[in-house]
């Protein structure tokens, strides 16, 4: 798989990203855009052809890449980039990634131990060596609590997705007006 990843970076080519073996039927579009040997980040285009995010994930979690499909063809006639340009490190990508989201202050989602019942959504506070906190925010935008994990715990971080960007809004609209109003009331 590796050589692969570095092939379909190094020519900016559209694949298809399986990783679970038990939803063969489920899978990522995107574009490699850094890879240091573990991990890789590459850029999400949605099933509509519409910039979805980065993902940042391990080599060994992939099952199968495609590309140069009939699908993928088509989709690239319509598919929207990400117009910004964002700095990615490929020396090691997953410092880098989380280095890069803490420093825009972006909402991020971080997969812990390969299982997305684990996830934690919030806005990266303090990265060291082996850990980072997280301010926490939960699927009604409600600020909740601090959350601190290893940082060989994570197995996949998704930023400034659709999902995401959704969520910011909601995060946005209550930190604006409900200054001073319990969230219970919402």
């Amino acid at each position: 798989m590796k050589k692969i990843l570095e092939f379909l970076k190094a020519q900016e080519i559209m694949c298809e990203i399986y990783e679970n073996i038990s939803e063969s039927d489920k899978f990522y579009v995107g574009i490699i855009k850094s890879f240091d040997g573990e991990m890789f980040i590459f850029e999400s285009i949605s099933q509509e052809g519409n910039f979805d995010g980065f993902y940042c994930t391990s080599v060994d979690s992939i099952i199968a890449i495609n590309y140069d499909t009939i699908y993928l063809k088509n989709l690239s006639k319509t598919a929207s980039k990400r117009a910004d340009k964002i700095c990615f490190d490929n020396v090691n990508v997953l410092s880098g990634f989380l280095s890069e989201i803490k420093s825009k202050n972006a909402l991020c989602e971080l997969e812990l131990l390969n299982d997305y019942s684990r996830a934690l959504v919030g806005y990266i506070e303090k990265i060291d060596d082996e850990t980072l906190s997280v301010k926490l925010i939960n699927e009604h935008g409600i600020r909740d609590g601090v959350g601190i994990v290893k940082i060989n715990d994570i197995s996949c971080v998704a930023f400034d997705t659709e999902e995401l960007q959704n969520l910011k809004i909601l995060t946005d609209f209550r930190s604006k007006n409900c200054n001073g109003i319990s969230y219970e009331n919402f």
